[in-house]
Formats: C-alpha cells, structure tokens, sequence
C-alpha cells in the first residue's frame, strides 16, 4: 500500500511539472511582421515581435526557416534586441526597426539600429550566410 501510494504522489508531481512547463513555455508569443523569401524560395526570413509577457520589453528577433516551415516558434536563430529602454527608436511592433534583404539565395542582409541593445547575432544559419548592417533610422 506504502508503494503505490508513493508512485500515485510522484506521477502527481510529473504531471504537475510538465503542466507548468507548458503553461511556461506558452507565455510567450511570436507575431510576424515582416518575411522575405530567399530567390530559390528554400529559405524565409522572418522578422517576429516575441512578446512574453508584462515584465518584459518588445523584442525584434529574426530567424530562418525552410520552405516547409511556418512561423517560428521560440526565439530568433538569427538575430535579437530591444530597444535598450528606449536608447532606439520603436518600430511599430515595438521592438526596434529592423529590415532583412536576400543578396543571394544563401547571403541575407539584416539592417538594424546600432542604438538597440543586441543580445544575438549568428553570422551563419544552416547555409545561410548574414551580414549585419548597423544603420540609423531616419
């Protein structure tokens, strides 16, 4: 009786974790505002608003998916930042301006604010190749 009334209370307490992880892992939200496909259509850029909640600021973030992808779920593979607590201007979206361009089918070009506060940049996304353009909005 001693034994199942202890795996009764542990597989309560693995339910309750993985209930928590998915109310975790759901609190955040992606909102596309801009894509670009690359000239092969093989790859998309997308630029997304990742907003997670009330204690925390807009994001822009960008990531790179695949033709039989969709929206990106978590966060940017490719680039993130804010807005520096205003240090940058705002987008629309509330995080700060950014702007994607495909030079080539694997080279994309990201252009961003050098105000907003950077936390990611990866310079190679699958075979994607990214430059990063430091540009002041006008």
């Amino acid at each position: 009786m001693r034994t199942l009334i202890i795996v009764v209370l542990l597989l309560i307490g693995v339910i309750a974790a993985v209930a928590v992880c998915a109310l975790l892992s759901s609190a955040c939200e992606n909102e596309v505002v801009q894509s670009a496909w690359a000239p092969r259509h093989l790859w998309k850029a997308v630029v997304f608003q990742r907003d997670c909640g009330a204690t925390t600021g807009f994001t822009s973030q960008i990531s790179i998916i695949g033709f039989w992808q969709s929206v990106p779920h978590g966060d940017g593979t490719v680039f993130v930042a804010d807005t520096d607590h205003g240090r940058s201007k705002a987008a629309s979206w509330g995080g700060p301006p950014v702007e994607v361009r495909w030079l080539t089918w694997r080279t994309l070009e990201v252009r961003y604010d050098p105000a907003s506060r950077v936390f990611l940049q990866n310079s190679l996304v699958m075979p994607v190749r990214i430059t990063f353009v430091p540009e002041h909005q006008r």
